[in-house]
Order: structure tokens, then sequence, then C-alpha cells
């Protein structure tokens, strides 16, 4: 603090109005941690109202770069070093006015030039002065060395240097410096402001609050490379300062690309594998800015290997940004390992995922393990076929990749293709000799996917590789079922082709829901017949008849409880009605009851038999399955 100036308490006008002047004088010493004598006697000094007023004159002049500036010093010669301390509210935002006032030239010099004279006038703020005890909480500061040194008056700092004082003098709130002002003043640092600052007693590497932010790491943030260099020749500064975040000076430089702070951190020996706080390296940063400081921090030692502390490696993060890469092969090229798993997919299963053809290329030219799973037992061919990725299927086969393995939900890359709907990868598995009838955890087949995604083609050549057309999952789905849900009449045909069972009751299953468990998509069994009608699908239903559905069985049709989709289809339950009261047709109980003998070699056995052709047509129903229509031969 300064010395007296003036005696008493004083006694002007405006000394008087100060309200609850004791309760601040004993919360400022409790603020400073003083012997209460001591503090008490500096704090009357700085309370003085004569003091405030030379304060604000002084820190004015400085800020104006007043003629009289020179005069001022040698008039308040006792006063340069004090602090002009300011009390504000925890709630309000002066205390950050006060001290960010020297950082910023262009409202400085104007109306918060006046908010800050005022504020060291009255040593507060006027926040809250309507309240009953007028207390403040929070208390903030600055020298005239701050003011000069962020507003760049050269004058004011070499006679703040004759009157001895401190260049490492921080302010109360934030903790900056001198040299913080220099740096980071809103009008651009001056070099020649900054090297005098250093060539004082400054402490090139002193941190502000809360950030913890050094000059160096200041200086990168503002773009200000003429102030790296300046900084950097200081013998004392760490080239490795860190911030709060742990982020150095190299790391910024890369992520707000300030190429020749950059190069210069590099020359100086900046290590480019310190990590912060979030296990981050120079070269996680330099990944998403581009391969010239891919390239320079490789040449510079960096590890290329480093995990982060979310198990993303440089690699990794490269492969999640596009195909093409160059930073990839250049990584991979300089030692990355293609095998250091992230925390869930293997590098081959993430490219996979993506599609990327290139990406897949390289990993496997420098050794990635192509039998590597994920977690859930899925490696890169199983992702590929799920997703239609023909071409990365192609090069993982060819790579030697097993092709019939299963995942950990027992699912294979044919099951896989049948679930994603993708007929051309099924097209090139199913000659490899895949498990045409693998069954998963739910115990659905890729002919249930097939029929599920209505594709005629995919579950006609499913059936030429051997696939069973009555195979049934956990929840009695077949691909009659599936195909009749999703009232698809040719599929239907060819099924019924097959011979297959047609009144098998199930739930149903939602094979395209995003759940680990089987979604049932009835509340209780329902057959064929009444998803037909359910589903409002007339002509299914129809054939469903003709093709010798035991529709005596069923107990809602007898009852005449028709399904909510069927209620106003007028047409559709008056013909179920008569069908369910008439008897059937002796040549239709002979064909039912030989159909249900032969099961699915119907079409062998009609051949061997010794019957007219028109018997034979009506066991095998090729009218019926041929026809665009159906025949409702009951």
């Amino acid at each position: 603090m300064g010395r007296e100036v003036g005696g008493g308490r004083g006694g002007s006008e405006e000394g008087e109005q100060e309200e609850g002047w004791w309760e601040r004088v004993r919360r400022l010493v409790e603020y400073f941690n003083l012997h209460e004598e001591l503090g008490v006697h500096c704090i009357i000094i700085y309370f003085h109202i004569d003091v405030r007023r030379a304060h604000a004159e002084l820190y004015c002049a400085v800020v104006l770069d007043s003629p009289d500036l020179k005069t001022l010093f040698q008039k308040y010669s006792t006063l340069l070093k004090d602090e002009m301390v300011v009390a504000t509210n925890l709630t309000c935002s002066c205390s950050s006015k006060m001290e960010h006032h020297p950082l910023n030239e262009k409202n400085g010099l104007t109306g918060d030039l006046e908010l800050v004279e005022e504020f060291i006038r009255r040593g507060s703020c006027t926040c809250g002065s309507e309240m009953p005890s007028g207390r403040k909480s929070r208390f903030s500061s600055v020298n005239l060395v701050h003011a000069a040194a962020g507003f760049g008056n050269r004058t004011a700092l070499e006679l703040l240097v004759e009157n001895k004082c401190s260049f490492s003098a921080k302010t109360t709130a934030c903790g900056y410096t001198p040299l913080m002002y220099a740096v980071c003043c809103a009008a651009g640092s001056n070099p020649d402001v900054v090297r005098f600052i250093l060539a004082q007693d400054a402490d090139v590497n002193a941190k502000y609050q809360p950030e913890g932010v050094p000059a160096l790491i200041s200086a990168v943030k503002y773009r200000r490379s003429n102030i790296v260099e300046i900084l950097l020749e200081c013998p004392e500064i760490n080239v490795d300062c860190q911030n709060r975040r742990q982020e150095t000076a190299l790391m910024l430089a890369v992520r707000y690309e300030v190429v020749d702070a950059f190069f210069m951190l590099l020359k100086a020996k900046a290590d480019p594998d310190i990590e912060n706080s979030r296990g981050n390296t120079a070269l996680h940063e330099a990944i998403f800015r581009g391969i010239d400081y891919v390239e320079a921090l490789v040449r510079h030692g960096a590890d290329v290997n480093i995990v982060n502390k979310r198990g993303d490696t440089a690699l990794l993060l490269t492969l999640q940004l596009m195909d093409e890469n160059p930073i990839l092969t250049y990584l991979l090229e300089n030692g990355a390992d293609p095998n250091l798993d992230d925390a869930e997919n293997p590098l081959l299963v993430i490219a996979s995922i993506y599609g990327y053809k290139s990406a897949t290329e390289a990993l496997l030219k420098y050794g990635a393990n192509v039998n590597k799973a994920n977690v859930q037992g899925y490696n890169a061919l199983h992702v590929a076929a799920w997703n239609g990725k023909l071409e990365i299927v192609d090069l993982l086969l060819k790579a030697g990749i097993p092709h019939d393995l299963q995942t950990g939900d027992k699912n294979t890359a044919l099951s896989l293709a049948a679930h994603g709907n993708f007929l051309p990868t099924v097209k090139m598995l199913l000659p490899l000799g895949c498990n045409v009838n693998n069954s998963d955890k739910d115990a659905d087949t890729p002919i249930h996917y097939a029929s599920f995604n209505g594709n005629e083609e995919m579950v006609e050549i499913l059936l030429q590789y051997g696939a069973d057309p009555n195979a049934r999952s956990d929840l009695s789905v077949t691909p009659l079922w599936n195909a009749v849900y999703k009232k698809n009449k040719n599929l239907v045909k060819m099924l019924l082709s097959k011979n297959v069972a047609m009144e098998v009751q199930s739930k149903g299953g939602n094979q395209h829901s995003n759940s680990d468990i089987a979604v049932a998509i009835y509340s209780e069994p329902r057959s064929p017949l009444y998803v037909a009608a359910d589903r409002n699908s007339t002509e299914i239903a129809l054939l469903l008849v003709s093709a010798g559905y035991n529709i005596y069985a069923e107990k809602w049709l007898i009852m005449g409880e028709f399904p909510p989709g069927a209620i106003e289809n007028e047409t559709l339950c008056s013909l179920l009605t008569k069908f369910v009261s008439t008897p059937p047709r002796l040549l239709a109980l002979c064909r039912n009851y030989l159909r249900k003998m032969f099961g699915t070699r119907v079409h062998d056995a009609v051949k061997m038999l010794e019957i007219p052709n028109n018997l034979k047509n009506c066991l095998a129903m090729s009218d019926l399955l041929s026809s665009d229509s159906a025949h409702l031969n009951t």
C-alpha cells in the first residue's frame, strides 16, 4: 500500500457517504490475512479518499498517456507501487471489468475508463449498495505497471522502473502480471513493450488464474507468433508449460493453426508427446489440421501409438475422418500399430462400419489382424456383410478371413447380409459353403430375414442352397408367417410350392427392432390366416384357403370374431364365413392328406405316382401357384 496523504479519515462530503466503512476495513483485513493492527493501518490509508483520488488520477494518466505523466509521477511518487484495490460483489461482473480493463484498449479509452476511474475513487463498485449491509465479498486490483503494460505506455513503464516498481506484481482476482497484459492486450502485443518487461524482474513462466495460463500459451492462443518468438528467446522459458487442462503451447499452436509459432516451438524442442487432461497429444490435435502438422510432429519424434483416455490413437482418429486419407497411410508407414484396439472396435471393424475400402486395404497391407472382433464378437466381415459393403467383403475374404464364424449372438456373415437385405453379398457368400440354416440366438435363420424383408430373389436362392422353408424361430415364426405379414403374395406362393406347414401360429417377430431380445408383433400367437385377415390382404387369405389351409381349426373364424384389420372388409369376411360354413370337397381332402404325408418332397413324390396328369397338377397345385389369382378349390 502507499503512505498516508492528508490527515484523519477526511472530512469531505464523499468521505462521509461511505456506508459500512469500518465493516469494509475488517473484511479487507480478513481477505489479505494481515495482522489486525498492521492491516487496519494499511487499509485505513488506502481508503482515505485523497489516496484513492490520487490513484484514479494516476491510472487515467497512464491509460491516456498524459503529457503531464512525469510530473504526476513525481507528485505521487510514494503511491506508484500501490495496489488499487476495489471491493465488489460475488454476483456482479465489476471485478472482471476492473482487472480486464487494461486488456481492452478500444473500450478502455472511452466509457470503461470512466467506470474504472469511479471504482478506484470509491474503493468499491456500487452494486448492492441498496442492500442494508452494503457488504462486499470480493476484491480486485490493478497496479500502475499493469495499466502501462496493457496500454503499451513505454514512457510510464520506464518511469515505473526508475521508481523500482515490481514487474512481477499480480492482480488480486485473476493473478494477471504486467507481462500477461502486454501479451494479451486487445490492440495487439507491442514487441518492444514485451521485450522491455522481460528485461525487468518479470517471471516469464508466471500463470494467471483461474485458467492457469502462462504468457507463452496466451501468445499462441492470440496467434501472436512475433511474441512467441520473443518469449522463446528467454533462457528461463518453459517451452512445455501447460494450462489448467494440461494443454501445451504446441498443442494449441496446432489447434489454432498458428503455423509460425508451431515450427518455432518444435525448433525450441517442445515435447510432442506431453498429454493433456484427456490424454491427447499434439499429434491427436494434428489429425484434424492436416498432414503438414502430422509430418512435422513425426519428424520431431512424436510417438504415433499413444492412446488417450478414450482409447483413441492418432490412427483411429484419422480413420474416423474419411476414406483415402493420406494421413492414415503416413502413420502406418511410420510405425502406427493397426492392431491397437479402440475401447470397443478394432480398426478393421471401424473401417467396415464406415465402408472405407481404401482404409481397409491400407490396414490389411500393414498387418491388421483380419480375425480380430469387437466386444460383441463382430469382426470386419460381419460388419461389412451387414452393411452390404461388397468390395470390402471381397477384400476381407481374399485376405483369408473365415467366412462362417458366428458373432456373440450367433449370427454369421450370411445371416447378417440377409438381415441387411443385401442380395449381392448373399450371392458372394453362399458358394463358399456358408451354413444356409445358421440359427442365431433367437433361432432366426437367413431365410427368416429374407422373408421378413420381402426379398423374393434372396428367398429363392437360399432355398436353392438348402434353406429350410419350415424353419421356426424361438417365437415359432416361419418364413411363410413373415411373408403373409409382409403381404407378399409371390413369396407366399413360392413357399407354398415347397409344401410348407401353413397353420403354424406365432406372435411374430420384428426382426428390425433395435433390441437385444426378440420383440413380438402380437400379444398372443396368431395363425397366418388370422394375420392375412388382420393385414386386410384378401388375395393372400384366399390363396391360403385354396392351398388347403385348415380353416376349421380357426376358432376366431368359427365364432365370427374377425381381426380389427378385417372388420371393414365385408367381402373378405363374407367369403371366409362362407368357406368355414361349407364342408370340404373329397378331392380337396385327399389332396391335403397326401401333401401333408409327402411334406417338402411333394414334387418328387407326385412325379413317381402313376396317376393322370390332371391329378398330378392338382396334388402339386401347379395351376394355383403359377396363376396370378387364387382358385377357390375348397
